[in-house]
């Protein structure tokens, strides 16, 4: 096994990492369990390492080089993913929930209010509109084909 190589890293030592053969990770003096990963083809990578609960997790932060992400940028970053592994939590945030669009909120605003607090022949008829204006209902998805063809024969 390799022996830990560590390092203070600041943009110009990264820079000028560099291995034969196989990948390597150079380890940050600073904080512990940051490091970056250096590969043969001259990718650098930033790494973060921990255990927590008696399970080692390695997490890539990302590469080096891109215009967003600087040696600083990753250091933050691998201190925020150090603290979720010790509390248990996913390296990651979870991504938030998508916005509701109009239709989800119509139709949560049907189950949550207009079944509770509107009359039969109100919520027939707000199920009615709803279809006629093309955003599906749950009342309106249990008629069948024969009711609209019968209706549509009387309104003519």
């Amino acid at each position: 096994m390799a022996e830990r190589q560590y390092r203070t890293l600041t943009k110009r030592t990264v820079d000028r990492l560099s291995v034969s053969g196989k990948d390597a990770i150079f380890w940050d003096s600073d904080l512990p369990g940051s490091g970056v990963r250096v590969y043969p083809s001259g990718k650098k990578v930033f790494v973060v390492q921990t255990r927590a609960f008696g399970r080692s997790k390695r997490v890539s932060l990302g590469t080096h080089g891109d215009t967003n992400f600087s040696v600083d940028h990753a250091r933050k970053k691998a201190t925020d993913i150090i603290a979720r592994i010790k509390t248990g939590q996913p390296p990651a945030p979870p991504e938030p929930a998508p916005d509701p669009t109009v239709a989800d909120l119509a139709g949560r605003y049907e189950r949550e209010y207009v079944a509770m607090h509107c009359k039969p022949l109100t919520i027939s008829t707000g199920s009615r509109c709803a279809s006629i204006s093309g955003r599906p209902s749950a009342s309106a998805s249990s008629r069948t084909s024969s009711t609209r063809t019968s209706n549509s024969a009387q309104s003519m």
